[in-house]
């Protein structure tokens, strides 16, 4: 009796460890990684670009200038642009570089020493070193520069240069051999606000270059400002850099389906935008950074600025560069924000993007603002060219070693 009162407890335990268990929620099977998740990394060593810090190798020692005390502004921590230009024609692509204010103290007080770097014109010699031109090209004119914008504005055959500053913009019209005459009194353009970019195309299809100039907040150092969430200030540092959002943007075939998509950089804390148009070719845009890969939480701190887009690798797909940088000032050297790494990332001609597993700029990350894309040396791969806050201009030459086909096309004015 006592035996059998033992088994049929144990198979009752049974069956009501089953019956529990049933009800029980069940295991759920772990998800496989979606067909648009961030992909791996490529392992083949030639599909990542190389590149090197060849700045000195060019004979550039240009540098912007906002300071040499401290940030104090907002107006210090911006800047500063570069432009790419064929200023005489010969073949070897040029560099423009906005200088900056050329300010050594507070309030634009001058150093006893202080010289007035400006504005560059950097004449490429055979795609082998640079050599400055500034004086005699007309371009030495002093302005609080912040980006530029190359086209030919009057159609004679000669790429033009417009630079946008701080209380001024200038339109210089090339004559021929990178002689620059200042023609901005009768352009229209000239305007006592802050203008950070301009864009140039024939918006209205008359075969004629039109301008559209982007402008930045009503600001003046010392004066009080109402800043968002902040209200009135006024105090010896009165802005708050963080408040400012930069939004500069970047469009391209990124995916290579024939139609443009554009890339918007953002402030520290949000993630790029990469909005491409909607199925159909309507106007209308989703955000795909995230699915694409150019957004990362890993870089939510970083702040954004210029993006530059072009084929590092040649291997047909279009890749990505963008130039980031602090608005703070450095806790040591406060006269220059604070750095960060920039980033290159590598198309993979469906829309996503890898990044790039070493920093190019691991040694010495600087404050950056602008980035371009220029084949300098007719090589046949792009270097970059990037500008930093109150710091020199960097050229990073392309040294990959790649055996992809490459063709290089120069249009002749008839």
């Amino acid at each position: 009796m006592p035996l059998r009162r033992a088994a049929f407890l144990i198979v009752a335990s049974i069956a009501l460890f089953l019956l529990v268990m049933q009800a029980l929620p069940q295991r759920r099977v772990a998800l496989s990684i979606p067909k648009y998740a961030v992909p791996t990394i490529p392992t083949l060593s030639q599909t990542t670009p190389q590149f090197k810090d060849a700045t000195l190798d060019w004979n550039v020692v240009a540098a912007h200038q906002q300071t040499d005390e401290q940030l104090s502004a907002l107006t210090e921590t911006l800047g500063a642009g570069v432009c790419a230009i064929d200023a005489n024609k010969d073949g070897w692509d040029d560099l423009f570089f906005v200088g900056g204010s050329g300010h050594t103290r507070h309030y634009g007080r001058k150093s006893w020493w202080h010289v007035d770097a400006g504005n560059r014109l950097l004449l490429n010699i055979n795609g082998h070193h640079f050599t400055d031109i500034t004086e005699q090209s007309g371009l030495g004119n002093l302005q609080w520069g912040m980006g530029c914008a190359v086209g030919d504005l009057d159609n004679n055959g000669w790429p033009d240069l417009i630079v946008t500053g701080v209380d001024s913009n200038t339109i210089y019209s090339n004559t021929g051999n990178a002689n620059f005459v200042d023609v901005t009194a009768d352009s229209g353009i000239a305007a006592e606000i802050w203008s950070t970019g301009a864009s140039l195309a024939d918006y209205n299809n008359d075969s004629l270059i039109d301008v559209y100039i982007s402008n930045y907040v009503a600001y003046k150092k010392g004066a009080p400002t109402y800043e968002r969430n902040k209200g009135f200030v006024s105090n010896e540092v009165s802005f708050d850099a963080t408040l400012y959002d930069p939004l500069p943007n970047k469009e391209d075939d990124f995916d290579n389906d024939g139609i443009n998509e554009m890339l918007i950089t953002q402030n520290g804390g949000a993630a790029p935008i990469f909005a491409a148009r909607a199925s159909g070719g309507a106007e209308k845009f989703s955000d795909k950074a995230w699915v694409s890969g150019i957004a990362d939480r890993r870089n939510l701190n970083v702040v954004n600025w210029g993006a530059a887009s072009g084929d590092f690798n040649n291997d047909g797909n279009v890749d990505l560069y963008i130039a980031n940088g602090d608005l703070k000032p450095d806790l040591d050297s406060p006269f220059v924000a604070q750095a960060q790494h920039n980033q290159i990332l590598l198309g993979l001609g469906n829309g996503k993007f890898v990044r790039a597993r070493a920093s190019h700029d691991a040694s010495n990350p600087l404050s950056s603002r602008s980035a371009i894309t220029a084949d300098l040396n007719n090589d046949g791969t792009l270097e970059i060219i990037v500008t930093n806050n109150n710091d020199p201009l960097q050229i990073f030459e392309n040294i990959s070693e790649t055996n992809h086909h490459w063709i290089g096309l120069r249009s002749v004015r008839q």
